[in-house]
C-alpha cells in the first residue's frame, strides 16, 4: 500500500515538473488584477491551473493628476490599455521628474471583440445615480457637513475629480446598493424627504435614508462592527432627528455577518448652531488618514493612530 502511494506521488511530481514552465507563465496572470476569463484545465492534488483565453485589448481614456518637482501641477489626458502604461505616458509629457501621479478617472474609448463586462457599467451607473440623488442644495448647510471635517467641503469644490472618484469605491457602491434594497421593501414606509430648518439665518438641510412617522433612519455599510456606533454616525443621526423634528434617530449598521441597530435622541438647536459657528478641521482625529484629499489639503495634519472603537459617552448640549 505504501509503495502504491509513493508511486502516485512520484507521478504527481513528474506532472508538476513537466508543467513548471506553464506554471511560471501563469504566475503573472494570477497576480494581475485585471479582468480575465479562465477555464479549469486540470485538477491534480487540489491544484487548479487557469488558462487565460485570448482577448483583444481595449483602449481607455485616462485623466491623470501629475505634480512635477518644478512647475505647476496639471491634470492630463492620455489613452492607454493599462493603468501602468497610462502613468508612463503621463510622465513622458513632463521634462522633469514627477513627485506624484494619481489616476482620477478611466473610461473606455474603443470597442473591442472582448466580452462585454458588466461591472464597469454597474459602477458608472451607480456613481451617476448617487450624484443625482445627493445633489447639493445651493446656499445651504448640509447635515453631513456638520459631522465631518469643515475643510473637506472646500476641497470637494477645488478638486471635483477626486470627489467624484470616491463614488466609484466598492464599499460606497455596496452601501448604496443596500440602501436601495431596503428602501424598495414594500413593508417599510421609505419616503425619502429633504428636511429644512433655519438657525440664525443659516439654512440647514438633510435627507435621512428612511423617514417614518416616529423616527429617521441612517443606514451604513460597515466592514467591521463595534459594541457601540461610531461617534460621527451618532452625531449625524441625532442631527437628522432634530432636522426632521422626530423624537428618535436610528443608526443601522449592515454587514455581511450581522445587522446592528441603535437609537439616539435629537441634538439641540444650540448644538447645531455651535457646530455651524465653530468649524473644525479635522473634526475627528482619524479623518486625515482616510481623506481622499490628504495629498492636497493645506491643513493636512500628521497622521495619528486611529481611535476607532474607543468607547465615548455621547452627550449633546
Amino acid at each position: 500500500m505504501a509503495e502504491e502511494i509513493k508511486r502516485k506521488l512520484r507521478n504527481v511530481q513528474v506532472w508538476l515538473t513537466d508543467h513548471e514552465a506553464r506554471l511560471d507563465a501563469h504566475a503573472g496572470v494570477i497576480e494581475d488584477h485585471t479582468t480575465r476569463i479562465i477555464t479549469l484545465e486540470e485538477t491534480v492534488a487540489g491544484l487548479l491551473i487557469p488558462r487565460r483565453l485570448p482577448m483583444s485589448s481595449s483602449t481607455y481614456e485616462y485623466k491623470i493628476y501629475a505634480e512635477p518637482i518644478v512647475g505647476t501641477p496639471l491634470t492630463v489626458r492620455v489613452k492607454a490599455e493599462t493603468d501602468k502604461e497610462a502613468v508612463k505616458k503621463a510622465e513622458k509629457m513632463f521634462n522633469t521628474q514627477l513627485v506624484k501621479t494619481e489616476i482620477l478617472s478611466k473610461h473606455g474609448t474603443e470597442k473591442s471583440s472582448s466580452p462585454q463586462l458588466l461591472v464597469p457599467t454597474i459602477m458608472e451607473k451607480t456613481a451617476r445615480f448617487m450624484e443625482e440623488k445627493y445633489k447639493r442644495v445651493p446656499e445651504a448647510i448640509h447635515a453631513h457637513d456638520l459631522t465631518r471635517c469643515s475643510q473637506k467641503r472646500v476641497m470637494e469644490e477645488q478638486y471635483p475629480e477626486l470627489a467624484e472618484k470616491t463614488l466609484f469605491e466598492p464599499s460606497v457602491q455596496i452601501g448604496e446598493a443596500l440602501h436601495t434594497f431596503v428602501e424598495a421593501l414594500p413593508t417599510i414606509d421609505t419616503a425619502q424627504k429633504v428636511f429644512e430648518r433655519t438657525v440664525n439665518r443659516h439654512l440647514v438641510v438633510g435627507k435621512p435614508d428612511i423617514t417614518t412617522e416616529e423616527a429617521v433612519y441612517n443606514l451604513k455599510f460597515r466592514r467591521r462592527l463595534y459594541d457601540r456606533p461610531l461617534e460621527h454616525d451618532v452625531l449625524r443621526a441625532s442631527i437628522y432627528a432634530w432636522l426632521a423634528r422626530k423624537p428618535y434617530g436610528h443608526i443601522v449598521y449592515l454587514n455581511p455577518r450581522e445587522f446592528r441597530e441603535w437609537v439616539v435622541s435629537p441634538v439641540t438647536t444650540e448644538t447645531v448652531l455651535y457646530l455651524i459657528e465653530h468649524p473644525k478641521s479635522p473634526r475627528w482625529d482619524w479623518e486625515c488618514r482616510l481623506c481622499p484629499f490628504k495629498g492636497y489639503c493645506p491643513l493636512m495634519l500628521p497622521l495619528r493612530r486611529s481611535r476607532s472603537g474607543q468607547e465615548v459617552e455621547y452627550e449633546w448640549h
